[in-house]
């Protein structure tokens, strides 16, 4: 199965969207690395939820829904990334997911559900990674 990296192309600011911004829900059980990664989307003009694992994220995303992509860790407590990415996959309408790890050995058999980044990554990176699975969640629509 081959990796799925997000390709590095130029990113220069926040966006200015003519509709409401893409909102994103961040998955993470560290939440140093949660807080970063919002406030690097929100950098980017991106409207940022958080959730401490994947069962947290499950319920956010219920109560406080609809998310344009979920951005989600693999190794977390209750519902780690690969079931979360599994169940968001699987959703209708389907929820485009970018995974993030520091378990590079990890990656390569988890992105058949969605771009991967390894950790650690630069906000240009984080947010060219964002924009091309919403790129290519809206020509597959």
């Amino acid at each position: 199965m081959g990796l799925t990296p997000c390709q590095p192309m130029e990113v220069q600011g926040a966006i200015v969207f003519s509709t409401p911004a893409p909102a994103v829900l961040v998955v993470d059980d560290e939440p140093a690395v949660r807080s970063l990664v919002r406030r690097m989307l929100e950098s980017a003009g991106y409207s940022v939820h958080e959730a401490g694992d994947g069962l947290q994220a499950i319920a956010v995303l219920s109560e406080t829904g609809p998310f344009d992509l979920v951005v989600t860790d693999l190794r977390m407590p209750n519902v780690d990334g690969w079931s979360l990415a599994t169940y968001l996959v699987n959703q209708t309408p389907r929820i485009p997911v970018v995974i993030i790890s520091g378990y590079d050995d990890e990656l390569a058999d988890i992105a058949s559900l969605g771009p991967v980044l390894a950790k650690p990554f630069e906000a240009h990176q984080l947010i060219s990674c964002v924009r091309q699975a919403l790129a290519r969640h809206a020509q597959s629509a």
